[in-house]
């Protein structure tokens, strides 16, 4: 019988199997937080298989290239698709004297458990902790805030499967056994904060909150005492009067479309 394994490793020569490129997950992970300024990242992984030991070889081998020293306090052994276990090993990784600026979690609902925990601690996410998740589940585009995570490409796992299945009973003299593997991608979050730059970005789009939103508050402010100070005290004319009011309600504006 012709067989084709999806996400799972095998040892046997004569079957095929598909899966996720985890190690490279474990990369990608590792590498997309750098980018935002993360050096202390804690990982909660799950139970120990063939699937963990890639994503953590990913993890370890992306992080010693990057001159990243992982406390083995941050690595947390956590239980796939238990929010409640996970939700623990977050409060165990809080209460640390240097927490982590960011954790990993063995999967997006998982992550919800951290979410909530992080909660609990009077934290916000991304301001005072980052959180990431793993699948790419939908659950993850409809939490507050949104998580970012590995999507796995299950179509093409499937796809794939499918597609070497049909090859080794349509040609099976020619058709080989071996280990395919296929890569996910990263969802990113809708809000994050660089941890070296300070400038936090939203769907994408810098927006320095100093730099910005503070100095746009003062403007309306320094605008509206004005418009009140030439209304009470000197000119009464109409089109002053529009004008004034209509340069407050355009600052407003300007602070609504950069407001996140």
């Amino acid at each position: 019988i012709h067989t084709v394994l999806v996400d799972r490793i095998t040892t046997t020569s004569e079957t095929c199997t598909v899966g996720v490129d985890d190690v490279a997950g474990g990369r990608i992970a590792v590498e997309h937080l750098t980018e935002r300024g993360h050096r202390r990242i804690a990982f909660i992984h799950g139970e120990r298989t063939a699937v963990t030991e890639n994503r953590l070889a990913g993890f370890y081998k992306t992080c010693a290239e990057l001159g990243l020293e992982i406390p083995n306090a941050y690595v947390r052994e956590g239980v796939y698709h238990d929010a409640d276990r996970c939700a623990e090993e977050t409060k165990f990784l809080l209460s640390l004297p240097q927490r982590p600026t960011c954790i990993l979690f063995p999967d997006d609902f998982s992550a919800m458990g951290g979410y909530n925990a992080i909660a609990e601690a009077g934290l916000s996410i991304p301001e005072d902790i980052s959180v990431m998740g793993y699948d790419g589940i939908y659950l993850s585009r409809v939490m507050s805030p949104k998580l970012v995570t590995y999507q796995q490409n299950t179509m093409m796992l499937g796809r794939t499967a499918a597609d070497k299945l049909v090859q080794m009973v349509e040609h099976p003299r020619v058709t080989l056994a071996e280990q395919l593997l296929v890569t996910g991608k990263l969802l990113d979050g809708s809000k994050y904060i660089h941890l070296l730059t300070g400038i936090v970005y939203a769907d994408g789009v810098a927006k320095d909150v100093v730099l910005v939103s503070a100095k746009l508050f003062v403007l309306v402010a320094v605008l509206d005492i004005l418009y009140v100070f030439v209304k009470t005290k000197w000119l009464k004319h109409a089109k002053i009067k529009v004008f004034s009011e209509n340069t407050v309600v355009m600052a407003f504006a300007v602070i609504s479309s950069a407001a996140y």
